[in-house]
């Protein structure tokens, strides 16, 4: 009996200190904190679109109707908008408190000043929480004390989850021995055992493994931690580390942060009814969420403020009031999803660049690349458009199953790599697995950009231009012992094409000619200087997208071409501060040149013919009318649909399809394309800009039929841009003017009528008007091949 006690004594003895340290560290520690970009206010502003007052709200602001307006205060008139910012500091500057003025026509900013002139533009307002991490798991947290605790929601907690808390060592027999009792009487789980000291000690030094040995262990834990600390101080800890639900990948910790998340007020202002209602969701966030879940919430809180009445915590008069009172329906203030899987891909981002000690301290700022609105949108399109697709072709699959459609929208900066919003499937709760990141599907078309790229760079004797003719027939290739005969997706072939018109109608046969003239090796650099990783085989249906790339390298990729050649490593993550305001690191956009801005430029202007007569010419008819770039791409069998586009600054890639790789039945034009578009239109909120020519890019006015210099006797022009040197010097063959027909001494035609029509030709612009488009028989050039 002695022996017992004696090692009872000494393992006691044992875990007390690393009691004390584990404890006492998690007693008053503040989570880290990932904040989204902060806003920023200028001119030409949609106020509207970019959703002002939405973003001032999930940042705690309160409209109010008096000026000056003070921190955290806004007010709101038709032709103006005057915001009170906090101070704040971030990774990038630190912000002073200070008036910010939006003078507003036609929903527009047309003026932004500061009336105290403390800070100098860009004005931008304090970033709203996207996410908390502690100890490395992403959730929230509110701290309180118990002093500072509604007295009703401390006594809904005893009253059902330990009504003898105060009176116990740290366990409770009589505890055990009545809600073993009650459940029996009830045929189900209505009260636990295990004491509030037990359950802290379960959360905060023990594994969740149901054994008995570690049922042993907790009791014996629960006695030290009760004999080291008074009731407050466990008390203090439970109430901000108890589990009370979850925000997307966001587990909500402690009643302070619940009391925001569930009801949309501070904990001081909750009312009875509330409290009880918070008290019971501790046995399951889940099951009694009151808004997933009202009934069984309301049945929840009748149970709790019973169990009031019974210990006299409450009396019947004040439970009956608290009973007829309606479930408060105002979540929290926020991104109700927490972009789950954003945050994903930023905790896999700050694992790999920080240490556990560094992301384990507490009280870091992460100020991430994320706008929430822009994930806001991206979220509801992607929902809108694969529910759309599924009553398109009546599909109905449960929530798991891998023939149901999923869905992943990217936008990323090209200039600088940060990732503005990301939606890696439909729904995170039933499936967080990140496609955007970590799924390899097969490109199809989205690699033709690339392959024409590295054409028209040039290689020996193989310099084309956009207006080079290349021919659309069946081809026969043959390789490694085996015969490929590709064809195009509608069956068709249109005899000789130019290069431009090849890409922006998708066309399959005339680039795989590219592919034969540029080379297998050639290529693959192509690919993987752009950003595209994992296996690139040397087959000729590379040209065609026969690989494996996740759509963050899609996104990687178009970037390039969207920023003028230059690649920009993804990222999540703008700086670290810690708890003291100092940055501890800071990421600077590093770029690096891997293609001529003249290519890029020459693809985009391509990409831009895709959206206005080629593969995605819906888009106008969906009601895209900035000007815009991009390329749509379908896999073998339908089983995978893309869009990847881009306007000045913004990237969007776009890819649907399911888990199980089955067909999805529809090309990127009608499954991926309507997303993108509903997603662009609804968050482009700057004045349209376009996608301009850099230097070293000249304008030409080429006959359709012939991509030879138009004459004054062509019936129709079109005006392509050229790296400059290499647009087309000798005059259309097919309509020769009086002039033409000169020779001049050396025996070559004249080129005065040709220079006539370059000198009178109108300025550069992105994209050719309707009545420029010819598709000519190209009669004349089919002895060419």
């Amino acid at each position: 009996m002695l022996y017992g006690a004696a090692l009872a004594m000494a393992w006691a003895l044992s875990i007390s200190q690393d009691i004390i340290a584990r404890f006492e560290g998690q007693r008053f520690r503040l989570p880290s904190r990932v904040y989204a970009e902060p806003p920023v206010l200028a001119r030409g502003l949609d106020v509207t679109r970019f959703k002002i007052l939405d973003r001032l709200s999930n940042a705690g602001y309160r409209r109010v109707s008096a000026r000056p307006v003070g921190p955290g205060q806004y007010d709101v008139e038709p032709d103006r908008v005057e915001v009170g910012v906090r101070a704040f500091t971030g990774g990038d500057r630190k912000l002073p408190a200070y008036r910010v003025v939006l003078d507003l026509a036609d929903g527009r900013v047309t003026q932004v000043s500061s009336p105290d002139r403390k800070v100098t533009p860009p004005y931008a307002i304090e970033p709203e929480v996207v996410s908390g991490l502690f100890e490395r798991v992403w959730e929230e947290r509110e701290l309180v004390r118990v002093g500072d605790t509604p007295r009703d929601l401390v006594n809904a907690i005893l009253a059902t989850e330990d009504s003898r808390f105060l009176d116990h060592a740290g366990i409770d027999p009589i505890g055990i021995a009545r809600a073993l009792v009650t459940n029996l009487r009830s045929g189900s789980v209505q009260e636990g055992g295990s004491t509030i000291t037990q359950q802290l000690v379960k959360n905060l030094f023990l594994t969740p493994e149901r054994t008995l040995s570690r049922k042993v262990r907790e009791a014996g834990m629960a006695l030290v931690l009760d004999a080291l600390y008074d009731k407050d101080e466990i008390l203090d800890v439970y109430l901000n580390a108890i589990y009370l639900g979850q925000r997307g990948a966001m587990g909500i910790y402690g009643v302070g942060e619940a009391a925001r998340y569930y009801f949309g007020k501070p904990l001081k202002d909750l009312s009875t009814g509330e409290c009880a209602m918070l008290g019971g969701i501790i046995r399951s966030p889940g099951r009694f969420d009151p808004y997933r879940h009202p009934d069984a919430a309301r049945e929840r809180r009748a149970v709790v403020l019973k169990r009031m009445v019974a210990t006299h915590r409450l009396t019947p008069e004040q439970a009956e009031r608290a009973s007829r009172a309606p479930l408060s329906q105002s979540y929290a203030p926020g991104p109700p999803e927490g972009a789950p899987y954003f945050v994903d891909m930023l905790r896999d981002e700050l694992e790999s660049a920080y240490s556990d000690k560094t992301l384990t301290a507490g009280g870091l700022r992460v100020m991430s690349t994320l706008d929430p609105v822009l994930q806001h949108e991206a979220e509801r399109a992607v929902s809108d458009g694969v529910e759309r697709l599924e009553k398109q072709r009546d599909e109905h699959h449960p929530e798991g199953d891998p023939s149901r459609l999923q869905a992943v929208l990217i936008e990323l900066d090209p200039d600088t790599g940060s990732i503005r919003s990301m939606v890696g499937g439909r729904d995170y709760r039933s499936s967080p697995y990140n496609r955007a990141v970590r799924s390899r599907r097969q490109p199809g078309s989205l690699f033709k950009p690339f392959l024409y790229a590295r054409a028209l760079e040039g290689k020996g004797d193989f310099r084309p231009t956009l207006a080079t003719p290349v021919e659309d027939r069946e081809i026969t290739v043959k390789y490694e012992r085996q015969v490929w005969k590709p064809t195009n997706y509608d069956g068709r072939y249109r005899g000789v094409v130019p290069i431009h018109e090849a890409l922006a109608q998708s066309l399959n046969t005339p680039a795989v000619r590219i592919w034969q003239k540029v080379g297998a090796t050639a290529l693959r650099e192509r690919l993987v200087s752009v950003g595209f990783g994992g296996k690139l085989p040397a087959v000729p249906a590379l040209a065609l997208g026969a690989a494996d790339v996740t759509p963050l390298e899609v996104a990687r990729a178009y970037g390039v071409l969207a920023s003028g050649g230059l690649r920009s490593e993804p990222t999540t993550v703008r700086a670290v501060v810690d708890a003291n305001g100092t940055v501890l690191t800071r990421t600077r956009p590093r770029a690096t040149r891997v293609m001529d801005p003249e290519v890029a430029y020459l693809v985009t202007w391509t990409l831009q013919e895709v959206l206005d007569t080629g593969t995605g010419a819906s888009a106008r008819a969906l009601g895209l009318e900035r000007p815009a770039a991009g390329k749509t791409g379908t896999t073998d069998d339908y089983r995978d649909a893309w869009f990847a586009g881009y306007l000045p600054g913004r990237v969007v890639v776009v890819w649907v399809g399911r888990d199980n790789n089955e067909p999805v039945g529809m090309v990127g034009a009608r499954a991926a394309l309507p997303i993108w578009v509903d997603y662009v239109t609804h968050t482009s909120w700057w004045p349209p800009d376009e996608l301009m020519a850099p230097e070293g890019v000249d304008f030409a006015e080429v006959d359709p039929e012939t991509g030879m210099l138009a004459t004054a006797a062509c019936p129709h022009s079109q005006r392509l841009p050229f790296a400059a040197g290499t647009q087309p010097t000798r005059p259309c063959p097919l309509h020769p003017t009086l002039l033409d027909r000169v020779r001049e001494p050396d025996g070559m035609p004249s080129d005065a009528s040709t220079r006539s029509r370059q000198e009178e030709a109108p300025p550069p612009r992105s994209k050719p008007a309707p009545n420029e488009r010819d598709d000519g028989t190209w009669d004349w050039l089919k002895g060419l091949f």
